[in-house]
C-alpha cells in the first residue's frame, strides 16, 4: 500500500534549526518530518518507520553523519542530503560516495533545500510505483503461468478421454463387425 504523505526525518542537534526546517518542510512540501537530535535517535525512529528523505548534519553528538549514513545504508536506503557549518572536500567526496544526494553549507538558500528534497521525494514516488508495477507484473506473469499450467493439464485430461473414447469405440465397432460376420 502506497503513503499518501512523504516523510522526511531531520537529524539536528540544534533544537532552533531542527524546528524551523520541520516548519519550513511540512508548510512547502507537505510532508510529514520527524526530528532526531542524535544519530542513534535517527536510527531508531529509522527502523521503525522509514523516511523518504534523511536531511541530516554532518556533526552530530553521537557520531559523525557519514556513519550514519553507512547505517541507513543498510536498514531502509532513503535520499540523504547533509547540512555543514565547516565544508570539507574529502567528507564531500566520501559523501557522494555513499550516495548522498546533496551536501549544503550552512547557512543555505531554504528555497534550494525545498527544491532538492522535493526533486528526491518524486524520485522516490517515481521508484516507488515503479516497484508496485513490476510487482503487479511479475503477480500477473506468475498467475499467468499456474493458470497455463492449469490449462495445459485439463487439456492433457481431455485429449486421455478423447483417446479412451476412441480406443472403446473402436473396440465396440471391431465387436459388432464381428458379430455381424459371424453366422
Amino acid at each position: 500500500m502506497m503513503r499518501t504523505r512523504s516523510r522526511v526525518l531531520i537529524v539536528e542537534d540544534e533544537p532552533d534549526i531542527a524546528d524551523m526546517l520541520a516548519d519550513h518542510i511540512t508548510h512547502s512540501l507537505g510532508a510529514e518530518t520527524t526530528v532526531a537530535r542524535t544519530a542513534s535517535e535517527a536510527l531508531r525512529l529509522e527502523l521503525g518507520h522509514p523516511h523518504d528523505v534523511v536531511l541530516a548534519d554532518v556533526l552530530l553528538p553521537d557520531a559523525n553523519a557519514l556513519d550514519l549514513v553507512r547505517q541507513l545504508r543498510d536498514m531502509s536506503d532513503p535520499q540523504v542530503v547533509l547540512m555543514t557549518g565547516e565544508p570539507n572536500a574529502g567528507r564531500a567526496i566520501e559523501a557522494m560516495r555513499l550516495g548522498v544526494r546533496d551536501m549544503m553549507t550552512k547557512p543555505f538558500d531554504l528555497s534550494h533545500l525545498t527544491t532538492t528534497i522535493k526533486q528526491l521525494l518524486d524520485e522516490q514516488r517515481q521508484q516507488q510505483a515503479k516497484k508496485q508495477r513490476s510487482h503487479r507484473l511479475r503477480t500477473l506473469a506468475s498467475r499467468i503461468v499456474r493458470e497455463r499450467r492449469e490449462l495445459r493439464q485439463r487439456l492433457d485430461l481431455l485429449c486421455r478421454d478423447f483417446v479412451h473414447a476412441h480406443q472403446r469405440l473402436a473396440e465396440k465397432v471391431v465387436k459388432d463387425r464381428e458379430s455381424a460376420d459371424a453366422p
